[in-house]
């Protein structure tokens, strides 16, 4: 069987080879190969290395490789790295083109990738995949195999999987360092446990503990619990991860009663949660001591690893504690003693200043709370020497004992070489050939941290390709070399070179050899790890063909002449090529005309028949002919190519490309019309309507341009004639055409242009009569404009156009613009007169008369006149006349008067001195002259009084505070003396107040009005009988102070009880402690908050459980102001049972001095503490010290009392508190000087000047100072300086200068020691000014000066008035804003344009400053004046510019805008333009703009149809806003019935086909250009069919018909198509073909087959079924003639001896020539009988559709296993029987799946003994 595999594989590998060569060669293409491997096994924690090797063993380079590899899931390994870098996105690591070179032909590559595998993962495998493709990635790979794909590769191809069993074990260890631990009855001991996890997984460890006697001793039990090293209880360790440890605490309780020296074990028992059944148990012995008069120290010290490796770090942790609760351990010390092989690294905590090695803990107390540990980390020092331990000690020291425990670990050391090995190569030559050399290097080195010994180096080399050369010491042992290194220390390193040749009488198969040489490195010491003991290198050979084109052609060649050109193919490559292709493509514009050596021509393409081969350095040549068309011009290329069945070397040499410039000579011909005479249109011109002028030219390569010149009358160029424009003369046309190749011709004709059109007036007011007025201030009338100017035109032009005066003025000239027309009747004549002195005269009448009117020169029409009354009047006078109207008329004024209506009334002829009422008065001028024509001027006075009220007596600025009435929630004012008093020069119309916020309401007076809580804003108004009005406004704040009363409360009434029976609280039964308040506005809430021995809130005490102890019981009532008011209680609840004192100094008071050098006295021991005990346990024995010393604690040893007598206070208090007290005085006397209890050094008083003085009298004692001795105060006394003076012992009452006094009081007690205090008190006077006059709160609003920007105040009108009691220093104003500045006045100020913002401030001789602000807003009222361009006239097609208007401001112009559209529509527009100022003033103007329509044209849509349509009529086509319609013929020989009309009817002439273009253009109105458009006849030739007459053929055969002349064809009978078709009649038949060109034009033919009919031969075997060399004998019948498929066989009869399957055929001829044959299969029996096709279409036709083995039933016991070209197992099947139908079975593809098209191989074993049965198959889809 293994012999049956190994043929198998090598069958495969082979048969991939040449596949992979045969289909890249053939393809021409790159192909990606990729193979993956990986270890086998591995264990949690181990790093593994996937190497993977790709290549290209395609024909080309391949760029932008993308490899991918997917790597198990992310929960079993740990991404390590890869070389090169890759990139990791998920689990998918990719390299791309930034790390992948582009991959040559034949090139090859390596990548690693390193991966951790994680511990703690299931036992299963994983399964790495990697993917190669080209860039971008198309999906991932569900199946998680390797694949790789290129552009010319789909579907990827399929790479390899990867597995590697990962191995999981689990293991623990309990380490325990505490030896016997040693405890006093009644305490709490401690043991330090570890527990290892010895596993290479994840785990956790169930913790238990068992209580057992110890080796006979007296044994008594101990209370345990498992604690972490936080103290809290645990029965389970964390995970743990693999060589990790976990350590915790076994807590044993000695309890009351335990005997002395009795002993207790413990068993503690670490059991595995992941792998039941793996466990360990560690022991510790506890010795019992009763009570001891020392402390019980305790030391354990737990290595964290071991054994450990050289250069390792690890740690120690060491545990001490005290298990003696009496004696706590005085000046505790701990010393580390470091073994020689470990050097300190770190420790938590810090070891002393300077030490790595002691740490001082002062006083080591008892239990856990005051247990020390150290976390020390040591490295353990590199040493050649493997193995070894490590001995490590902790020692203490502490005052109270002289023996002194200790604490040791001993560590196992450990040590493993790592060995590691790397490889290259050198091939000379480059690359490797046969028979060169290899010359390797082996660099090896030991990176462990110890020796290895009897090292050996060994290499696999490919014996069968490689022949060793030098080894430099090696041994060879077949393909195998060995190399003895002996002993390698830590960091030796070395390399060894040797040398290989290549073998030159090896085999090598065509195509890529890869050479693989592999390196490992050994030692029998176990190593570290093993994945760097492995190298690997690489080379490869190739032996390939390399096929080279060449091709030769003319230079030059010539459009239409012949030329013939070679193509040579030539081997210059190490291998034959077989099945040579040689094909050369010819461009379209080529046309093929023969090739040599039986080449053939189609699809554009030369071919000739397929070379078997081509050996090394054999060339073949081939000729081909062909005629360049013109198409080819100026130049042709020509690609010829060749390909082979077998791989190339490179392909880039099997394409030949060759250029030659291609020329045309031959000149095209030109044809032009004779000359012309014509006369000139409307333009003075002649204008060509049609194409008939155009020149017509041609060319056998095509025109590529044709145009016209033309000199004399006219001149221009252009390609058509059609719409130029000819002047009058004589013009000469010259017509040149040029083909494609630059030749040229010419031909000419002259053209001459008359003109005898007359002028035409265009505008002329012929026959008007004008009647007009004199101008004004004249007699006469000024003609202003040119709308009376005649305008004329001419087809040829205007020599002149001038007008005559008669009649009442007399004159001549060219314009009437500034003409003066004297009063009376003109008479006026224009003439127009053209170039050729035609003329044209029209005329008109002017009538001249005065009826002019007077004019105001002055008159205030429109501006109506605004003042006010005189000051203390209600009217106002006129003082002058520069109101009275002012007039002129040409013929003189008769009369000029004034009417006054409305508020006054009265006439005259002066306003100077008119007193005018109160109101509107209309003031009417009349002007009239001596003609009697009259105007009149108006405009109003309108009179108003402006003067407002004003408030003598306002509380604005000065808001009421006031409290609510006593026992109600408002305020009643209870006079009038917040009322405000006002004043008006007309009298006062009203004067009422109105109030907001929180009062509302109105009236005159606030007497009697209540005010709600809040505050209410009061605003007086007064207006007077012109309704000007003043406002005075006011808040007043009422607020409510008065708090809520408790009606009933337990204030001051504690209440005391017990406990309840069986319970440890108090519940009260009912609401009698509740508090009960009420409040003048309302209560809003009521609540209690208990604190103390119980916590809560709540609204009654009726059920609340109170705990033993004091709760302070707080009620509290809050009413709707916020107001509050607390009710508190004690309730007490107690328990009657005191603890007692066994030892206490009550009654014995101790009496002190203070510590020598110090002002307080040190206890220095507890010999002063108090010893209590109680029936249930002591919960606290503490001292409160009151007196000269405070402070409370549990031990008076160290307490530091104070100068004085302490009242020391112990208060036991058991657990249910009840408390018993001792107490005593602890006295301490000194000589200490007094001390200040309170003053106010280093704290100055400020305070103001009282109101009215300018002095402060101090009302109290509060800055008195005060002074407190221990010996008592004899005296305390000030003294003042500066600027007060004085003596005294209090400062109540004494009166304080303005300025800094200096207060010094000065204590002394009654030894005389004395001590002072010293502050400052400074007055300072605060008084501001106040002003009796200022415009707060009336801002003032104004207008610019006219014809200015800015406004002038004219008077001091504005300016504040200011008083103080102690004078006022100065009196400024400050402006900001619009306008800024600063003065004492504002007269003569301006202000410009905007809001000024004027501050006047006050300032008095102390600097107290009083402001006064009010705002000045000036405003711009005047509009700017805007001018608009001038009207415009457009056409439709014009861009449009409408111009700017310009505009000017007083101020400045902020915007120049219009309401022009984006778009015009066709009329008239009427824009409006708008120009706005800075402040919003806009004024406006208006522009007219004409816009006029141009005319627009379809000519229709282009058509198509056949030679021979008599006429065609244009029906689509469209024209509108034209003044008249004209069609032309651009290109064509046909003519218009009439070219006017818009659908007008085309006639071409018999004959005409190709293109026929027509034109139409659409005249447009007025002078807008005109518009056209063209469309396209195209006339298609009417198709001539011809077709060769067809030879006789035999019935059954078939033959091909061809007919042409037509471009699609339709066949009858039959129903086919195309101008080729195959026939098989069995009978004569005529055939009858309509021929359609495109354009659907028709033609017809019959062709006549004429059918022989053919013999029907018989063939007759003696037998079919036949064993191997049996004859069998055979008989032919039905033909004249006969032949076989056999040799030796003549005749109708003859026989055979049968050697394989055969099928024989005979083929007979009868007397016509024609011809039939018969076939008969012989099979033999056995294997040779079987028929194994060469492939099947399953595509589910009914044919063909599985792969049938014809016989296979014949063997039952066969078996069939189908592979794809990589050598995968696709289909496989036991018992064949004909069922594979193109599906594949195998697992690697997951079931069914539809293979694709291509090459299978198959290998069939008959399941009888004979041979396997090898091939393939190709699946057709």
């Amino acid at each position: 069987m293994k012999t049956q595999i190994k043929i198998l594989t090598t069958f495969l590998t082979a048969l991939a080879f040449l596949l992979l060569q045969s289909w890249a060669t053939a393809q021409d293409t790159e192909m990606l190969c990729i193979h993956k491997t990986s270890p086998v096994t591995a264990n949690p924690g181990e790093i593994i290395t996937y190497i993977i090797e790709y290549s290209n063993v395609g024909t080309v380079e391949a760029s932008n490789v993308v490899i991918k590899d997917y790597l198990p899931a992310a929960n079993m390994y740990t991404y390590v790295g890869s070389s090169p870098a890759g990139t990791l996105v998920g689990n998918v690591l990719t390299w791309d083109k930034t790390n992948i070179p582009e991959l040559e032909s034949l090139g090859t590559g390596i990548r690693q990738i390193t991966v951790q595998i994680r511990a703690g993962i299931p036992g299963d495998g994983i399964t790495g995949s990697t993917t190669g493709y080209y860039m971008p990635a198309d999906s991932n790979n569900i199946f998680n195999y390797t694949s790789i794909q290129s552009d010319a590769t789909t579907p990827p191809i399929m790479g390899d999987t990867t597995n590697t069993f990962v191995h999981q074990y689990c293991g623990v260890q309990v380490n325990d360092a505490s030896g016997v631990i040693k405890s006093a009855t009644n305490t709490v001991l401690y043991y330090l446990m570890q527990v290892n996890n010895d596993g290479n997984i994840y785990d956790r460890f169930d913790l238990s503990v068992y209580n057992h006697s110890c080796n006979g001793h007296d044994y008594d039990p101990l209370n345990s619990r498992i604690l972490d090293m936080s103290g809290n209880v645990i029965t389970q360790t964390p995970w743990i991860g693999p060589n990790n440890t976990y350590q915790f605490l076994l807590e044993l309780t000695a309890p009351t009663g335990s005997n002395p020296f009795h002993f207790s074990c413990h068993d503690l028992t670490a059991a595995s949660v992941h792998c039941p059944g793996i466990s360990d148990v560690g022991s510790s012995e506890t010795e019992i001591l009763g009570s001891p008069k020392y402390p019980l120290i305790n030391i354990s010290k737990i290595d964290s690893k071991d054994p450990v490796e050289r250069g390792e770090e690890f740690t120690y942790t060491i545990f001490v504690f005290n298990s003696n609760d009496k004696y706590p351990a005085e000046n505790f010390k701990l010393y580390e003693t470091y073994d020689p092989n470990i050097e300190f690294v770190s420790a938590v905590p810090a070891p002393d200043a300077g030490y790595n090695n002691v740490w001082s803990f002062g006083t080591l107390g008892y239990g856990l709370d005051s247990a020390k540990t150290i976390v020390v980390t040591v490295r353990v020092i590199d040493s050649p020497i493997c193995s070894g331990s490590i001995t490590n000690t902790v020692e203490c020291s502490y005052l109270n004992q002289s023996r002194y425990p200790t604490g040791t670990a001993v560590t196992t050391i450990l040590g493993h070489p790592d060995l590691s090995v790397s490889k290259s190569l050198v091939t000379v030559p480059t690359p490797a050939v046969i028979g060169g050399d290899v010359y390797y290097t082996l660099k090896y080195k030991n990176v462990g941290n110890c020796v290895a010994d009897n090292v050996v180096v060994k290499d696999f080399f490919d014996n069968a390709h490689l022949n060793p050369i030098t080894l430099n010491g090696g041994v060879v042992s077949g393909g195998m070399i060995q190399w003895s290194l002996g002993t390698l220390n830590p960091g030796d390193s070395g390399q060894i070179v040797y040398s290989m040749k290549v073998d030159p009488t090896a085999t090598f198969n065509p195509g890529v050899t890869l050479v693989r040489n592999y390196a490992s490195i050994i030692t029998p010491v176990p190593e570290n790890e093993y994945n760097n003991n492995n190298a690997m290198a690489v080379f490869s050979i190739t032996l390939l063909p390399d096929l080279q084109i060449s091709k030769s052609e003319p230079d030059t060649l010539y459009a239409g002449e012949s030329y013939t050109y070679s193509i040579t193919v030539g081997n210059y490559g190490d291998h034959t090529a077989s099945n040579v292709i040689i094909e050369d493509l010819l461009p379209s514009s080529l046309q093929f005309v023969s090739a040599s050596d039986g080449g053939t021509f189609a699809f554009g393409t030369v071919s000739w028949p397929m070379i078997a081969s081509i050996g090394v350095d054999e060339s073949v040549t081939y000729t081909v002919t062909v005629i360049p068309l013109c198409s080819e011009i100026p130049s042709v290329t020509n690609v010829a190519k060749t390909s082979s069945f077998t791989l190339e070397i490179t392909t880039e040499n099997n394409v030949a490309s060759a250029t030659s410039v291609v020329a045309d000579r031959t000149l095209p011909e030109i044809v032009c019309v004779p000359n012309q005479e014509v006369i000139t249109n409307n333009a003075c011109t002649y204008v060509v309507p049609n194409a008939d002028w155009n020149a017509a030219a041609s060319d056998n390569c095509g025109v590529e341009s044709l145009g016209y010149s033309i000199s004399g009358a006219t001149t221009g160029s252009g390609s058509s004639l059609v719409g130029v424009a000819f002047n009058t003369g004589v013009s000469t046309v010259t017509w040149t055409v040029t083909d494609k190749s630059g030749n040229t011709s010419t031909c000419s004709f002259t053209v001459e242009v008359s003109n005898v059109e007359l002028p035409v007036f265009v505008s002329c007011p012929d026959g008007s009569e004008f009647i007009l007025s004199t101008d004004s201030g004249f007699n006469t009338y000024t003609h202003s404009g040119i709308a009376w100017d005649a305008s004329a035109s001419d087809n040829c032009g205007i020599d002149s156009l001038y007008y005559v005066l008669s009649g009442a003025t007399t004159g001549s000239g060219s314009s009437l613009d500034g003409v003066a027309f004297n009063m009376g009747e003109t008479d006026v004549v224009w003439t127009a007169v053209d170039l050729s002195g035609n003329e044209i005269q029209c005329s008109f009448t002017v009538i001249v008369n005065d009826n002019e009117n007077p004019e105001f020169s002055f008159c205030l029409s429109g501006n109506n006149q605004s003042v006010n009354t005189d000051p203390g009047l209600n009217t106002y006078t006129q003082p002058d006349d520069s109101w009275d109207a002012i007039a002129s008329d040409n013929n003189g004024i008769a009369s000029l008067t004034y009417v006054l209506s409305g508020a006054t009334t009265g006439s005259g002829e002066s306003l100077a001195g008119v007193i005018f009422n109160l109101g509107t008065t209309t003031v009417t001028f009349t002007a009239v002259d001596s003609s009697g024509n009259e105007v009149q001027c108006i405009f109003d006075v309108i009179v108003s009084d402006n003067q407002n009220p004003e408030f003598s007596f306002c509380l604005t600025g000065n808001d009421q505070s006031v409290n609510t009435d006593l026992g109600a929630s408002t305020y009643t004012q209870p006079d009038n003396s917040w009322d405000a008093i006002a004043s008006d020069n007309d009298g006062i119309a009203s004067l009422t107040y109105v109030l907001s916020g929180a009062t509302s309401g109105s009236g005159t007076s606030l007497a009697g009005v209540s005010f709600n809580i809040g505050t209410t804003t009061v605003t007086f108004t007064a207006v007077d009988s012109s309704a000007n009005e003043v406002q005075c406004v006011f808040d007043v704040i009422v607020t409510d102070n008065q708090n809520p009363e408790f009606s009933f409360c337990l204030t001051g009434n504690d209440q005391s009880v017990n406990t309840d029976l069986g319970a440890n609280t108090y519940t009260q039964p009912d609401a009698s402690w509740d508090a009960l308040a009420d409040d003048n506005d309302g209560n809003a809430s009521l609540t209690y908050e208990l604190s103390g021995a119980t916590t809560g809130s709540g609204t009654t005490l009726e059920g609340v459980a109170f705990n033993i102890g004091i709760t302070t019981v707080t009620f509290t009532a809050v009413d709707n102001s916020g107001n509050e008011e607390e009710c508190i209680f004690d309730v007490i609840v107690s328990d009657n049972q005191n603890p007692e004192f066994s030892f206490c100094l009550s009654g014995n008071d101790q009496s002190v001095n203070t510590d020598l050098g110090a002002n307080t006295y040190t206890q220095p021991d507890a010999g002063w503490d108090a010893i209590a005990s109680d029936n249930d346990g002591i919960a606290s024995l503490t001292y409160v010290l009151t007196g000269a010393t405070t402070g409370s604690g549990e031990s008076l040893g160290g307490v530091v009392f104070n100068l004085g007598t302490t009242t020391v206070t112990f208060t036991a208090v058991d657990s249910a508190g009840n408390e018993a007290v001792c107490v005593f005085d602890v006295t301490v006397s000194d000589n200490q000087n007094p001390e200040f209890s309170f003053c106010l050094t280093g704290n100055n008083q400020s305070v103001n000047t009282d109101p009215g003085f300018n002095t402060y009298t101090h009302p109290d004692n509060s800055w008195d100072a005060i002074a407190g001795d221990n010996d008592g105060i004899a005296s305390l006394t000030y003294v003042l300086s500066g600027a007060t003076t004085g003596s005294g012992t209090s400062l109540s009452g004494v009166v304080f200068n303005i300025g800094t006094t200096t207060v010094t009081y000065s204590a002394v007690d009654s030894t005389g020691n004395e001590e002072q205090c010293i502050f400052d008190v400074i007055v300072t006077d605060n008084q501001d000014p106040e002003f009796s006059f200022c415009l707060a709160g009336n801002d003032q609003i104004v207008s610019t000066d006219p014809g200015a920007d800015n406004y002038i105040h004219p008077d001091n009108s504005w300016d504040a008035i200011a008083g103080d009691n102690d004078g006022i220093a100065s009196l400024t104003y400050g402006l900001s804003g619009a306008t800024s500045g600063s003065g004492t006045s504002l007269e003569g100020v301006v202000f410009h344009l905007g809001t000024t913002y004027v501050v006047w401030t006050a300032t008095d001789l102390s600097g107290n400053i009083t402001l006064c602000e009010f705002e000045v807003l000036v405003v711009d009222n005047e509009a700017p004046v805007i001018t608009c361009p001038p009207a415009q006239n457009y056409c439709s097609v014009d861009a449009i510019d409408i111009g700017n208007a310009t505009a000017t401001d007083n101020v400045y112009v902020i915007s120049i805008s219009n309401n022009a559209p984006s778009v015009f529509p066709i009329g008239t527009t009427v824009v409006t333009w708008t120009a706005t100022d800075a402040q919003g003033n806009s004024s406006t103007c208006e522009q007219i703009i004409v816009v006029t329509q141009i005319s627009s044209v379809y000519a229709g849509g282009d058509v198509e149809f056949c030679e021979g349509t008599p006429m065609y009529k244009i029906e689509d086509a469209t024209a509108s806003d034209y003044a008249s319609l004209h069609w032309s013929v651009l290109q064509g020989e046909g003519y218009f019935d009439d070219a006017s009309l818009i659908n007008a009817t085309y006639f071409p002439p018999a004959g005409e086909s190709g293109e026929v273009v027509l034109k139409l253009t659409a005249y447009s109105n007025g002078t807008c250009p005109n518009t056209s458009d063209m469309i396209k006849l195209e006339i298609d030739v009417k198709p001539v069919l011809t077709a060769d007459k067809p030879e006789a053929i035999c019935s059954g055969d078939e033959t091909g018909l061809m007919v042409s002349g037509a471009d699609a064809y339709q066949w009858s009978p039959g129903g086919m198509t195309g101008s080729y078709v195959l026939v098989s009649p069995n009978e004569t038949t005529e055939y009858t073909v309509v021929g359609i060109s495109k354009a659907g034009c028709l033609d017809t033919i019959q062709i006549t087959q004429v059918v022989k009919p053919s013999p029907f031969v018989e063939l007759a075997a003696s037998a079919t079924d036949v064993y191997y060399g049996d004859e069998v004998f055979l008989q032919a019948s039905g033909a004249d003639y006969y032949s076989w498929n056999l040799d030796n066989m003549f005749g109708d009869h003859g026989s055979i001896i049968v050697t394989e399957n055969t099928i024989v055929e005979v083929t007979g001829e009868a007397g016509n020539g024609c011809h039939g044959s018969d076939t008969v299969e012989i099979r033999i029996l056995g294997y040779h009988a079987l028929k194994i096709p060469e492939g099947f279409s399953p595509n589910a036709d009914g044919i063909h559709d599985r792969f049938d083995i014809i016989g296979i039933e014949a063997f039952p016991s066969n078996w069939l296993k189908v592979y794809n070209r990589w050598g995968s197992l696709v289909f496989e099947s036991s018992g064949y029987h004909n069922e594979w139908d193109g599906f594949s079975n195998s697992k690697l593809l997951k079931g069914s799946v539809k293979l694709p098209e291509g090459t299978y191989y198959y290998i069939l074993d008959l399941g009888d003994g004979t041979e396997l049965l090898c091939g393939s198959v190709y699946i057709s889809r």
